[in-house]
């Protein structure tokens, strides 16, 4: 483990991660050390949609756009803090299919006590440690626009509470984990797409080789999700109303509607990701246990990147989840993400599903994003 790691400031450690391998070999929780009492930062982005075809709907359209800043700190030797905060967000890059507009969203807000590499103890709002994508999600980090719904539709984004978290050595190879409760004492609000009612849960990561690393989390969560009403119809057959019982079925016209599991249903995860030379290969699964209103939610995803030209990578993904509201989803990502400099990612994508969702979006994806 590089032991000057803890002293890199937030920013410089986004752009560290940048050069070496978006959403690459990560282990739970880095820890959240500067070498000043405050560092800032922050990135960018903004992703244009155009649909297929040569309808009026063919024109480009805002698919999402997002400014955050980053601050982080060491006021004390031992004691660090670090907070993540989108001063305005637009996003249709939801589960409903709506269009999200937020000002000043907390993603985190945490105090982070380290009495050594292996044993840090973090209080506040913090990503939750499901695989490796949710935990470096900004957009100039990412190979693609658009994002697995695997990273984000079982489980709650970010998560308030406390977590013991740690990175060793484990004979030559690094190893991390964390260990992390939500009671529901959130700084969510009530227009957030998912939030968790009570939560606790687990990851643990390891490098088997130079460059291959394995993850794998499990939790036990209940939530509150908005549902979006459902889908379009398909092939002369009758939406679901989101598959849920007839006494709960949802307005198809209010977006606000929630959701909320009334029992504890398990969250089981898995991933893997291997850089070699510039070849990135990420892959994530989930799957989330059946409640009495909702069934059981399986997902997963394989993502490539492979190297064209100097900053030049060719990606490529494909990704299944079952069900989204009417039945399984297929989505297809194909496209090319260029690095001109280390803080700057232009991204160009076809995006494709095996049926209409208003859930993902099917067309091209062009986004321009940085770090600053």
């Amino acid at each position: 483990m590089n032991p000057d790691f803890r002293r890199l400031p937030a920013a410089l450690a986004l752009a560290a991660a940048l050069l070496a391998a978006p959403v690459a070999a990560q282990l739970p929780a880095p820890p959240a050390s500067a070498p000043g009492p405050v560092s800032a930062g922050g990135y960018a982005a903004v992703t244009l949609r155009v649909s297929p075809g040569d309808s009026a709907d063919s024109d480009p359209e805002l698919n999402e756009a997002a400014a955050a800043l980053l601050l982080s700190g060491t006021p004390w030797r031992r004691l660090s803090y670090f907070a993540e905060i989108e001063a305005a967000s637009v996003s249709r890059e939801t589960f409903t299919g709506r269009e999200d507009e937020r000002w000043l969203e907390v993603e985190r807000a945490y105090l982070e006590l380290a009495a050594s590499d292996a044993l840090r103890l973090r209080v506040g709002r913090f990503l939750t440690p499901v695989g490796q994508w949710n935990e470096l999600h900004a957009a100039p980090l990412t190979w693609t626009a658009g994002r697995p719904l695997t990273t984000y539709r079982a489980f709650a984004k970010s998560s308030t509470g406390a977590m013991v978290a740690g990175q060793f050595a484990l004979g030559t190879r690094d190893a991390g984990y964390a260990v992390w409760v939500a009671p529901g004492i959130g700084l969510e609000g009530d227009g957030e797409e998912s939030t968790f009612l009570r939560a606790a849960g687990t990851r643990a990561a390891f490098e088997l080789v130079p460059g291959l690393h394995v993850g794998f989390s499990s939790a036990g969560i209940r939530a509150s999700r908005r549902t979006g009403g459902p889908e379009p119809e398909e092939d002369g057959e009758s939406p679901d109303a989101t598959r849920l019982p007839a006494d709960r079925a949802r307005d198809p016209e209010d977006d606000d509607d929630r959701l909320e599991d009334r029992e504890t249903r398990a969250l089981m995860g898995a991933d893997l990701s291997w850089t070699i030379g510039g070849f990135h290969l990420l892959s994530e699964a989930t799957w989330l246990s059946a409640s009495g209103d909702a069934p059981a939610e399986r997902g997963g995803f394989v993502e490539a990147a492979v190297p064209l030209a100097r900053g030049l990578h060719l990606v490529g993904r494909a990704e299944a989840y079952d069900p989204v509201v009417s039945g399984p989803l297929r989505i297809y990502t194909a496209g090319l993400n260029w690095r001109p400099t280390s803080r700057l990612a232009l991204k160009v994508e076809r995006q494709a599903t095996s049926r209409p969702s208003r859930r993902v979006a099917d067309g091209w994806l062009v986004s321009l994003s940085g770090l600053f």
